[in-house]
Order: structure tokens, then C-alpha cells, then sequence
């Protein structure tokens, strides 16, 4: 079986990024501990990008939608970004509305019942981090984004830890009530977490950079 982070999974993934984008190369990366990858993709023209919000699309939800659907979904839950004369928006997602019961249903009983499993689960959750930011070069003259310093837009920043140590208890249930079968269930759980301490979620429908 493919490890859930093969190469090959990385090459295919580009095709879902937009038209023209092609896979660079993927670096393993140990942090404390920690594993993980980075990936590294190359596009022509930024006006094709699309990029799916976090990890957010459930391939076991979208398997079970019909091609329509899935490309609708992935539309709604994908950043986009349109550039011209020296000014860039960011466009962020909007999660579609559907009458799905398994979409935003809360998963309830089970594993977040069990105080062995919750513990266990905290434990994985404590050093997870994630973030999706916008460089800028060479730099950014004027922005409405939320979170910027002078060439770094944040869109979207967690830290896992902070928010475990915090509010465990609140924080779990949040987790619990996203639904496990939810097309865009990273986009719902970090729209249920923003204004957390160790949660920056760019609430702004259209970021617009000025390039310098």
C-alpha cells in the first residue's frame, strides 16, 4: 500500500492546483520528533492557481459525490487569486451549502467519549501545527489583510498545542462536531476555532495586495 504521502500522490495533486501547475519536489522534514513534507510546485500564470483550503477535501466524501458536485465543491472550498497591474486578490473559500446529513454532522459518542482515546487523540492533536501564508516579493506596499507583516499575508495559522492547553475540553468538542465525512470539514473546523488564542483565520471574503 502507497504511503498516504507518496510521491505520487504530491504529482498527481497538481493537477487540482490549476492549469500550468507541475510538481517540483518533495523534501521529508523532521522537527522534534515530528515528520512531515514539503512539497514544492511551480506555476506559470497565478491567475490559474486554485488552492484547496488545508487538507480539507475528504476523498471518502468526494468519491461518493458525482463529478458535478465534487468540482463544485472544490471550487467553493479552494483559494483563488487574480492578478493584474501590479495588484493581487486573494479570493477565500465559501463552503457550499448541501442538504447532506453526513456534512457538518456532529460525529457525537465513540472515541471523543472514551477518556483513554480522548487522551490518546490530544496527544497526536498537541504538536500539530499548520499554516498557509502569501509571500510577497519583493514586497507589499498596501493590504486589508488581517494578519500581515512586510512580506508575509497569513491566511490561515494553527497551533494545535495552544489551543489544547488552553480550552481542552472546548476545543475537542469543537473537533468532535465537524463532520468526519464532510468534503470541507478543515475549512468548518477552523471557522468554529478563529479567535482562539493560536488560530489567525482571514475572515475577509477578497484580500487585495498591492505589489511594491
Amino acid at each position: 500500500m502507497a504511503h498516504a504521502f507518496s510521491e505520487e500522490k504530491f504529482k498527481a495533486h497538481a493537477t487540482e492546483l490549476g492549469k500550468g501547475v507541475t510538481f517540483e519536489k518533495s523534501e521529508p522534514i523532521k522537527d522534534n520528533g515530528s515528520e512531515g513534507f514539503r512539497v514544492t510546485y511551480r506555476f506559470k500564470d497565478i491567475n490559474q492557481l486554485k488552492v484547496t483550503f488545508g487538507d480539507s477535501v475528504n476523498e471518502g466524501a468526494m468519491k461518493s459525490m458525482s463529478e458535478a458536485k465534487a468540482a463544485t465543491v472544490r471550487t467553493h472550498s479552494s483559494i483563488a487569486f487574480a492578478y493584474a497591474g501590479g495588484k493581487l486578490t486573494i479570493k477565500m473559500p465559501e463552503p457550499p451549502k448541501t442538504e447532506s446529513p453526513e456534512v457538518g454532522k456532529e460525529t457525537g459518542g465513540g472515541e471523543m467519549d472514551n477518556p483513554e482515546a480522548q487522551a490518546q487523540i490530544q496527544g497526536m492533536l498537541s504538536d500539530m501545527k499548520m499554516s498557509l501564508k502569501v509571500i510577497v516579493e519583493p514586497g507589499i506596499t498596501e493590504t486589508n489583510a488581517t494578519y500581515k507583516t512586510d512580506k508575509t499575508i497569513t491566511l490561515v495559522s494553527m497551533d494545535m498545542g495552544k489551543l489544547l492547553k488552553q480550552d481542552k475540553d472546548g476545543t475537542m468538542k469543537k473537533i468532535s462536531k465537524v463532520g468526519k465525512n464532510s468534503p470541507t470539514a478543515s475549512m468548518e473546523l477552523m471557522q468554529s476555532l478563529k479567535g482562539s488564542d493560536g488560530v489567525q483565520f482571514e475572515t475577509k471574503k477578497q484580500v487585495t495586495v498591492t505589489v511594491k
